[in-house]
């Protein structure tokens, strides 16, 4: 009886959980927060390497923070992450764009933004990315450029 009862609060959990993603994955194409952009240069997200070529973006509203899913045109790279802080900017883009922080050849995913919007999504800085910046007194010798990169997107059809 009781292993019944366990079962039967698993389940209905299970499918509150697939009705509320479901919900905010219709809120977020409703929303514009979806779109397409073509990443010219190899890059990082968190740690997930994200090889040249077209992404869709989708920035999916959750109880405290927003999920952030980036994958690529042909399914073999995804990226997924709760933990994007949402920051503000002044006036809204007319376009959806990425932030990237670039150092020397390297570029790591910063921020996402959708369109008509005045907040976006920042990623927390990777292992790598924070390895980068503590060692740029080495970037200087070597006459790395360190720079910021903003790819406009698409919007989805």
């Amino acid at each position: 009886m009781k292993n019944q009862l366990i079962k039967t609060l698993t389940m209905a959990a299970l499918v509150i959980t697939f009705s509320l993603l479901t919900a905010a994955i219709s809120a977020s194409a409703q929303s514009g927060s979806d779109f397409t952009v073509n990443i010219p240069f190899d890059s990082m997200a968190g740690k997930k390497i994200l090889p040249a070529g077209e992404y869709r973006v989708m920035v999916h509203p959750a109880a405290a923070s927003k999920v952030l899913i980036i994958h690529s045109a042909d399914g073999r790279t995804k990226f997924a992450t709760p933990s994007a802080m949402s920051v503000e900017g002044g006036e809204s883009s007319k376009r959806a764009m990425l932030v990237f922080n670039r150092y020397g050849n390297q570029y790591f995913l910063s921020q996402v933004w959708g369109a008509g919007r005045t907040t976006g999504q920042e990623l927390t800085k990777s292992p790598a990315e924070r390895e980068i910046k503590r060692s740029r007194a080495q970037l200087a010798k070597s006459e790395a450029t360190n720079e910021t990169v903003v790819l406009i997107a698409r919007q989805q059809q």
